[in-house]
């Protein structure tokens, strides 16, 4: 099965980079297909006082969009960036069972012989259990009750959400794209 990220970059292949408004306080971009509004529009509106970015649209994360944090503008958001970057910067993380039971599993393979084996007999007997049914809390519990204290440092599985992660960063990774591609072909145009 094809992750958000590439589904969300197949959809906006055919997208062009529109400037919609600039003004005082701020510049307006659409991520668009030519000739359908806003249908499966994103809109990027980067704000100059404070400097902040607003993605919103059809193609957006979350329901009604991401506003980054402050001092991101349009030089970096079109710059390469990282997926766990760019997040971070807009995403809160959240638990995922399915990051959670990947973590264990990972800590399972690193146990020792050395290790409890009631720590691994109960980390083994957590992971034959419904993540989704027991939720965060039940699986903190399950890791509080061993010897070895593996809840101290917070419940495993807490990330980003995939789906949101991959839309937002298929939408930064276009519109960097284009943008540059705009703007060096800006630079290279004689000048009036």
């Amino acid at each position: 099965m094809a992750s958000t990220f590439e589904v969300c970059k197949a959809t906006l292949a055919k997208h062009e980079l529109v400037h919609v408004s600039t003004n005082d306080f701020c510049e307006c971009w659409d991520l668009r297909e030519p000739g359908s509004g806003w249908m499966q529009c994103a809109r990027l509106v980067f704000f100059k006082n404070p400097v902040q970015i607003l993605v919103t649209g059809d193609l957006c994360p979350l329901r009604h969009g991401v506003v980054s944090d402050m001092r991101y503008g349009i030089e970096w958001f079109a710059g390469r960036l990282g997926e766990s970057y760019l997040c971070e910067k807009f995403l809160k993380q959240e638990w995922v069972p399915e990051k959670c039971r990947d973590e264990l599993k990972g800590l399972l393979a690193d146990l020792t012989e050395d290790d409890d084996a009631k720590d691994r007999e109960a980390i083994e007997e957590l992971l034959e259990q419904d993540f989704n049914e027991i939720g965060e809390s039940g699986v903190r519990d399950a890791l509080c009750e061993t010897n070895s204290g593996y809840c101290d440092d917070g419940t495993p599985g807490y990330t980003y959400n995939p789906r949101d992660a991959g839309i937002l960063c298929g939408i930064q990774q276009r519109f960097a794209e284009l943008y540059r591609a705009l703007k060096a072909e800006q630079e290279a145009a004689p000048a009036a």
